[in-house]
């Protein structure tokens, strides 16, 4: 059985369903049985957890207390501005960050949204899935999803959809586990290497990777799930790279550029050997996963080239059980490009071996260690040289073994080579690479194995500690090597015995020691740490380590500190790191309160005063370690100024506190959109934008740019149902009331100055019958000739339109630069005619100021076209405009029926008359739209310009410089996706504020 996990930007289910309220008895049964697996039981535990709108927030960096003299503090303790927010329902995403821009969110797909039960701290969805339940906990500086897999009927592929903040470069899979980039393509968020564990303990490592391109990349990986007995606990963790993705112990480290720190290989969980390479970056304290060596290695050897490259030597490849196996491989690591590359291979393969660096050839010396096929302590050594892509035999052997020795490069081209595992060997050895020969050094005053071995700039060797062979015990004395004299000398001994330590120089003249076991019963590795100061040989105590660590590496860090990584407590390999420091001096990196000479690390750096101030900073550039006022957004951990959009806070580089806009900043613009005004609302002063004032309904008046109108020319300047008359607006008038022009009437038609269901200009017809007031009639006793169907349906012609009526389109429009107009007095020329001004009065027969060609401009009407139904009745195929604006029969394509609007921004095409005497073909009209325009009553067409908000449909507003109408900008909110009643002050008007809004909406769609 395969279980995949994957992460997928997609949708999620839109299922409901009910879970526990509370932390019922099977939430808690739940959290019980996976705090049974051995490996999960510690990442059960909870921080308390803040309800924050449809979530949980949890603030997992508050660093807990700690004195303020020198000593090793975890970098796990060190301020991230790591947070969380947990949903509460499964399938919600889970949001981890260190600031506001730089962060992922995960939500699971497919879950069924059921609501959290909080159970100690964790957040239970039980059945988030059939037989599968999903626990959440946040620790300081990581979160847990955790998923149980209860039998082999739970669902096996999970998905998950993943977004990522604006300052994240890239996720991506390096090892089993996922990193997120910041824009430097440093790891700032990563998850543990997956794993899951079924119900016999046994370990299941997952292999994720990455699928498709873009939004669409998919992160997968499978649980192996044949042979498991269930339930199954799968856990990827997330969280700040703040310690290694991997346990680790006797594994190298070494500097590379920029001050950061290389680790590689080493023995894991199970005796299991890595391949995997970690770099910590001393200026964002937090682990990157490298590329992976090609072979897995331990008991290896690290030497950093001329080059600024690191090459790895050897190695063994196997479990530390008697006698393992090893390779005679070298790889070369690149740190500008993440890559490794194969480099020639050692003529043994070997471990537990030396190698240094030979100054100034930039060839390297590898020597001793154990040769794995013998399986006997070697002698021999050879010279790489990384250039040539050759090994060379160095022509004689040294004296001693030095087996889990040192070596350090000093002179020209020379090596010491000093201790080993056996205190039988005190004699150390020295290559010259002038005669590529050993020869014997002083002696060390006695035998030790397992001593702690640091190599100052100038070529000196401090040896420490370690087991003596005559005294059949592990001690604190001390030696060091001088290069001018060639010899070894008594150095004063540390405060306390110690063996397996590992050791730093710190600067030119100061050595730290720290870890390993004080007594050869102890099992234990203990925490203490010494700091030795060459120039006066004194030693003191360097505080305390936060873990025991044994077969740990250390390394030193930009501003005399260090980093001390992995080892072993017992039977268990870290995967944590601790960093010492002490003295900085102002400007220098820092991590603690203690590691600066002034008492203040701040911002990173060691500053001259407390800096505590929101808007002040001390790793300005050009200015680290003072204290300077700052201007923009806050700087790093320090709490962000309040507000948002127009409103917020920010820093003006002249106060220490933020500053925010005045009372008198317009935070949001009034506004009059769909005949509802609102109001301009300001900032209160401090950062919150002021309730904008409660809406206004305009009715009976439309909407003006900013507020309601107040008066009106058109109808255009009223809202639906309404029209413009002497300057007012008023309510349009019902069928068969009084009127003067068409947009008095709600029918859209005044014929014969009463308002009308139709169109009603044929000669014999009237709306003013009696009896049929409104409707258009036949008038009893008319006769007219070019309109009576009686005479064979043909007008005083016998001329028909042999040519169909002008095409104007699926959408007709009309362009601009005419006025609507509802009489005389509107109109410049006085002249108000078919709802537009004209030119002139526009009386003779077949002539129209109404034509998309020619708006308001008096023009003879075409052929196939009478829009005033002067030459027969509408609707009908008798008559229309002939040649010479005289009547003529209607012909095929001869329109019959106009188009005309049907609503604010929809209309119907024209009709056209199948033939003479035909039916007028009103269903083959053509419905169009005109949005975002309006369409023109006078026209029956589409406008193509604005020149106020009025001219546009709802929703949208003109914009002057190119008159068009364009969709109205989303309003500014706070960047969340829902708003609660405590958002801004006033708050409890929120409700009113709806009503009102819904109700006007209301009474605007009653009104149409």
């Amino acid at each position: 059985m395969i279980a995949s996990i994957a992460i997928v930007a997609c949708s999620s289910s839109e299922r409901t369903r009910s879970g526990p309220t509370g932390g019922g008895s099977v939430a808690r049964a739940t959290v019980e049985l996976l705090r049974s697996y051995p490996q999960i039981a510690p990442r059960v535990v909870g921080l308390p957890l803040v309800r924050v709108g449809d979530g949980y927030r949890v603030t997992a960096d508050e660093p807990p207390a700690r004195g303020g003299g020198p000593g090793f503090v975890d970098v796990r303790e060190l301020r991230t501005g790591f947070f969380a927010r947990l949903p509460s329902r499964a399938g919600g995403p889970m949001r981890l960050g260190v600031s506001d821009d730089l962060w992922i969110e995960v939500a699971a797909d497919g879950d069924a949204p059921v609501v959290a039960a909080p159970v100690e701290g964790a957040l239970v969805f039980s059945e988030a899935r059939p037989d599968v339940d999903v626990v959440m906990s946040a620790s300081r500086g990581h979160v847990e999803e955790l998923r149980l897999l209860r039998s082999a009927k739970a669902t096996t592929t999970l998905r998950y959809r993943v977004r990522l903040g604006p300052a994240a470069r890239d996720v991506r899979v390096r090892m089993g586990a996922v990193e997120v980039l910041d824009r430097d393509g440093v790891a700032r968020l990563r998850s543990e290497p997956w794993f899951a564990v079924d119900a016999s303990h046994r370990r299941i490592d997952l292999q994720p990777r990455l699928v498709g391109e873009g939004s669409a990349r998919v992160l997968e990986a499978e649980v192996a799930a044949a042979g498991a007995s269930f339930p199954i606990a799968v856990d990827p963790a997330w969280g700040p790279p703040t310690s290694m993705a991997f346990a680790r112990a006797d594994h190298t480290a070494s500097v590379i550029a920029s001050g950061r720190v290389l680790v590689v290989g080493g023995e894991s969980f199970g005796s299991s050997v890595l391949s995997a390479a970690e770099i910590f970056d001393p200026v964002t304290r937090t682990w990157t996963i490298a590329k992976a060596t090609a072979t897995s290695r331990t008991l290896h050897s690290a030497t950093v080239l001329a080059s600024g490259k690191v090459a790895v030597f050897g190695g063994a490849t196997g479990a530390l059980t008697g006698y393992p196996t090893a390779t005679s491989t070298v790889e070369v690591y690149d740190p500008a490009t993440d890559v490794w590359s194969a480099g020639a291979p050692l003529s043994v393969q070997r471990y537990s071996h030396v190698s240094a660096l030979l100054s100034p050839s930039g060839a390297v010396l590898v020597a001793a260690g154990i040769d794995a096929v013998s399986h006997g302590h070697l002698l021999d050594a050879e010279v790489w040289d990384a250039t040539k892509s050759t090994t060379t035999a160095v022509t004689n052997a040294a004296s001693s073994y030095h087996a889990r020795g040192a070596a350090f490069g000093f002179g020209t081209n020379r090596v010491l080579l000093v201790g080993s595992d056996n205190e039988n060997d005190s004699t150390g050895d020295v290559y010259d690479g002038a005669t590529n020969q050993f020869a014997a050094a002083p002696a060390l005053s006695a035998g030790r194995s397992f001593a702690a071995y640091v190599g100052l700039a100038d070529g000196r060797v401090l040896v420490a500690g370690g087991r003596i062979l005559s005294a059949s015990t592990i001690v604190s004395s001390a030696e060091m090597f001088s290069p001018t004299g060639g010899a070894f000398g008594a150095a004063n001994a540390m405060p306390g015995p110690k063996l397996g330590a590992a050791g730093a120089a710190l600067t030119t003249s100061r050595i730290l020691i720290a870890g390993g076991v004080a007594a050869d019963s102890s099992t234990t590795p203990e925490t203490a740490t010494y700091l030795y100061d060459v120039a006066s040989g004194k030693w003191s105590s360097a505080g305390a380590l936060a873990a025991e660590r044994l077969r740990a590496a250390m390394a030193p860090l930009p501003g005399g500190a260090a980093l001390i990584t992995g080892g072993t407590v017992g039977s268990t390999v870290a995967s944590t790191a601790e960093i010492w420091g002490d003295g900085i001096a102002k400007g220098g990196t820092c991590y603690a309160p203690g590691a600066c000479a002034s008492g203040f690390c701040v911002d990173g750096v060691c500053c001259a005063t407390a800096c505590t101030g929101q808007c002040e900073s001390c790793n300005e550039p050009g200015n680290a370690g003072s204290c300077t006022l700052v201007k923009g957004a806050p700087r790093g951990g320090r709490v962000a100024c309040t507000g948002t959009g127009t409103c917020a806070g920010t820093c003006d580089g002249a106060l220490t506190g933020c500053s925010y806009p005045s009372t008198s900043t317009v935070c949001t613009a009034a506004t009059c959109v769909g005949g509802t005004s609102t109001g301009a609302a300001f900032c209160d002063g401090k950062g919150a934008c002021d309730p904008t004032p409660l809406p206004i309904d305009c009715a009976p008046y439309a909407c003006g740019a900013t507020g309601c109108k107040t008066s009106c020319a058109t109808a255009a300047d009223c809202v639906s149902g309404m029209f413009c008359e002497a300057g007012a607006c008023a309510k349009r008038k019902k069928q068969g009331d009084p009127c003067s022009s068409p947009d008095a009437c709600a029918t859209g038609f005044c014929e014969g100055g009463v308002c009308c269901t139709t169109a009603c200009s044929d000669a014999c017809s009237s709306c003013n019958v009696p009896g049929s007031v409104g409707v258009c009639t036949s008038v009893p006793g008319c006769s007219d000739a070019g309109a009576d169907a009686s005479t064979d349906g043909a007008p005083p012609t016998d001329a028909v339109a042999e040519a169909p009526a002008p095409n104007w389109g699926a959408t007709p429009t009309v362009a601009a630069g005419f006025q609507r107009c509802t009489k005389g007095s509107e109109c410049a020329s006085g002249n108000c005619v078919e709802g537009v001004c004209c030119d002139s009065p526009c009386t003779d027969r077949c002539h129209s100021c109404a034509l998309l060609t020619s708006p308001g401009k008096c023009t003879p009407e075409p052929i196939g076209v009478d829009l005033k139904n002067e030459c027969g009745a509408a609707l009908s195929c008798v008559g229309t405009c002939g040649p010479d604006s005289q009547c003529i029969g209607a012909g095929q394509g001869t329109m019959c029926a106009r188009n005309r609007c049907t609503g604010a921004t929809s209309g119907v095409g024209p009709a056209y008359c199948p033939g003479p005497g035909g039916k007028c073909a009103t269903d083959d009209a053509v419905p169009f739209e005109c949005g975002p325009y309006l369409c023109e009553p006078a026209f029956g067409a589409c406008s193509t310009s604005c020149t106020s908000s009025d001219d546009c449909a709802r929703g949208y507003l003109c914009d002057l410089p190119s008159k068009t109408c364009v969709a109205l900008p989303p309003p500014e909110d706070d960047g969340g996706c829902a708003m609660s009643a405590d958002k801004r002050p006033g708050g409890a008007v929120a409700l009113p504020v709806l009503a009102l809004v819904l109700l006007a909406a209301a009474r605007r769609r009653r009104a149409a």
